[in-house]
Parts: C-alpha cells; sequence; structure tokens
C-alpha cells in the first residue's frame, strides 16, 4: 500500500479504514484458530502486508486476539518469498522450524518455508472465494481454512 500511497498522493490506510468491508475472516478461520489454540497450539500470523494494514485488519476483525503473536514481513526487511526472511523470522520468535507449520496461499511462500527446512507446509488452494483456486501442484492442500478444521 506504501507503494500506491506514494505513487497516488492518497493514504490509502485511511481509504481502506472508510471502506472496511472487504476485511473480513475467510472462511472457517475464526473456528480453525480457536479450535487450534484450545489444542494448546501455539499461533503466529506472518504476513507480507504492511504493519500498517495488519493494524487495520486488527482493528477490524480483532484477530491479533485469537493469536499468540502477529508480524508484518516488513518487520524483517524481507517478504515472505525471500530465503533471507525465514532465518530472520525464527531468529526472532525462536521457534523451531521443524517443529513448525505454516499455511499460506502463494506457491512461492510455501517453497521458500520448506525449502528452508519448515516442518510442514500446508497451501490454500482456494482463500478467497471471489477468485479462481491457486492450483498449488505438488504441494500438500486444502480447498480452504475451513478444511483444516481440528
Amino acid at each position: 500500500l506504501k507503494f500506491w500511497s506514494v505513487t497516488f498522493g492518497l493514504d490509502m490506510i485511511e481509504l481502506k479504514r472508510q471502506c472496511p468491508e472487504p476485511i473480513r475472516f475467510i472462511d472457517g478461520a475464526e473456528s480453525f484458530l480457536a479450535r487450534a489454540k484450545a489444542a494448546g497450539f501455539r499461533l503466529i500470523i506472518v504476513t507480507n502486508s504492511s504493519a500498517e494494514l495488519l493494524a487495520l485488519k486488527d482493528e477490524v476483525t480483532g484477530i491479533c486476539s485469537l493469536v499468540d503473536a502477529a508480524y508484518s514481513s516488513s518487520e524483517f526487511g524481507e517478504p515472505k518469498e525471500s530465503a533471507a526472511f525465514w532465518p530472520l523470522f525464527f531468529a526472532h520468535t525462536g521457534e523451531t522450524p521443524t517443529a513448525c507449520m505454516l499455511i499460506d496461499d502463494s506457491e512461492s511462500v510455501l517453497r521458500a518455508a520448506s525449502d528452508f527446512g519448515v516442518g510442514s507446509v500446508i497451501g490454500i488452494r482456494h482463500p478467497d472465494t471471489g477468485r479462481a483456486p491457486n492450483a498449488l501442484e505438488g504441494w500438500q492442500a486444502v480447498d480452504g481454512v475451513k478444511d483444516l478444521l481440528l
């Protein structure tokens, strides 16, 4: 959003704040997070959204109250698709990569995490019902978060 804010000279975060309807949980996400938390899993959100947009998403949905931590990849200076991101992220969180699971809808993110040694990576083929599903060939994948309910 920073790029578009600079390009158009508009505060894109404020525009999103004025029209928050597209900011919502994807089907099954709230139930999945609640059940995973109740089962004792440590839950961390990491997104390529800017820290400002992550804060707005939390303001609208309250998602950060459902997880143990939430980070923007910009905090680490690299996007999740970058091989350089994962060592920085795990050094910061103190988590053991092989004991973690990553759930994402981007094949390049799944690849980068898998190449780094994240224990389990699962793709989401259809995170947004308003768009065509992702192919995610060769990856363990489900159609949506609702398919991950414990």
